[in-house]
């Protein structure tokens, strides 16, 4: 793909968005970047797919679409990246093009895209938008943004009792070519996590990570990392869809937080939600294998049912969530104790755990007496579910108040998986 064709796609992506931020500015808050009339055939519930390397095949089937945000990434190591074989590129925009299951958004702008030809086919047929992120300008007033970046400057730069300091490290991460991104673009999103937290309340949350910032910088970085990625960043997407995690990045969390530093404050961290539940679900092994698990799990009207309990989480809708919460976990037992009874599902060898859990202060009234998110994952200390009744009017309307998260144990294969 050439410059002029890839500026050219920029340029026309850059007027929607523009529209897009003029109504954010304006307060028209059902718009979104894209439109939904973008995609093909899209169906709830959305969810996004986690990378990299992870396969896609046991994502797709738990949602009625699938976004897969296709990063600039070589060709020789593309697929790895996204989860799949070069074969399977093909056969995904077709997949697409006929069921809506799949859908494409560009992780960055169309120009880092020059000289993929490979992917020529995917940008005509099917046109992927950019995934972009709600402006914080548009959240809080211009002084008070400057002040809470300052902030995090002045912070980064302290000195840190075990190795460098919090700057050096992502320097030093930048420099081994781990990320794809600069330096710069790096500590940018950083200052964005610190922001937020600092101008949405999550006081909490602040002090911790300040706290580690003077105990240990590598801890602070994954830290602040893991919470941007848990709290935030569904919160400033212009198009909003579930968040899929990876059980073992999130133990980074555990790592970062239950250190003989920290351990023993009262009220170390606020808690920020809960989990629905902890079910089993197919990890298919091919594109086929996958079809045959939607096709159950449609059987059993898993996406009806999950699509209601999303629009009970939108509306803040407590009942409707408990509701709909308890019917899937039986539709995702049944489907799973059906394959058993079988013992056989044509490329799919075993199972791997999954939990669903709901962030915000929903999930403090609607799932009384359920498991928190953080002290599911082992960290310790973990007070009561974050209060979001300080929150600004203006903030609150603009971002969402509570969203979904999908954490899959991609590692472990458990005890009840069965033979084909």
């Amino acid at each position: 793909m050439d410059k002029e064709y890839l500026e050219n796609y920029h340029s026309k992506e850059k007027e929607e968005m523009d529209k897009f931020l003029k109504n954010i500015y304006e307060e028209e808050l059902n718009s979104s970047y894209p439109d939904r009339d973008r995609f093909h055939k899209l169906r709830e519930p959305v969810g996004k797919a986690f990378f990299p390397t992870e396969s896609i095949w046991p994502q797709i089937p738990l949602f009625g679409s699938l976004i897969i945000e296709i990063s600039p990434v070589p060709e020789n190591l593309f697929y790895q990246f996204h989860g799949i074989e070069k074969k399977d590129l093909e056969k995904l925009i077709d997949f697409s093009k006929e069921t809506g299951k799949v859908q494409f958004m560009m992780n960055g702008d169309p120009e880092s895209f020059i000289g993929l030809d490979f992917l020529l086919p995917l940008f005509e047929e099917m046109r992927p938008p950019i995934s972009y992120s709600i402006p914080m300008a548009s959240l809080f007033e211009l002084n008070e943004l400057k002040n809470y970046m300052h902030e995090f400057d002045t912070l980064i730069d302290l000195p840190s009792q075990r190795g460098m300091n919090f700057k050096d490290i992502h320097n030093y991460i930048v420099k081994l070519g781990v990320t794809q991104y600069s330096l710069n673009e790096v500590l940018d999103e950083n200052r964005i996590y610190y922001a937020f937290l600092r101008g949405y309340g999550y006081d909490n949350i602040v002090d911790c990570f300040e706290d580690l910032l003077i105990i240990d910088s590598k801890k602070a970085a994954l830290f602040l990392a893991g919470m941007g990625k848990l709290i935030i960043e569904p919160k400033l997407e212009s198009f909003k869809s579930d968040r899929i995690f990876s059980f073992e990045a999130l133990t980074e969390l555990n790592y970062s937080l239950n250190s003989i530093d920290l351990i023993g404050k009262p009220n170390n961290i606020h808690e920020i939600g809960k989990f629905l539940f902890n079910k089993l679900t197919f990890m298919p092994e091919s594109f086929e294998a996958c079809k045959d698990v939607i096709a159950r799990y449609k059987q059993e009207d898993l996406y009806k049912v999950s699509s209601s309990l999303h629009e009970g989480v939108i509306k803040q809708d407590q009942d409707l969530v408990c509701k709909k919460k308890f019917e899937l976990t039986e539709i995702l037992d049944n489907v799973w104790s059906d394959a058993k009874l079988e013992n056989r599902i044509k490329g799919v060898n075993y199972g791997i755990p999954i939990s669903m859990a709901l962030v915000g202060t929903l999930a403090s009234g609607a799932l009384a007496g359920g498991v928190g998110l953080l002290a599911g994952l082992g960290i310790e200390g973990v007070s009561e579910i974050f209060d979001q009744e300080s929150i600004g009017e203006k903030l609150a309307k603009k971002t969402v108040p509570d969203h979904v998260v999908n954490i899959f144990d991609f590692k472990k294969a458990p005890s009840g998986q069965f033979n084909v």
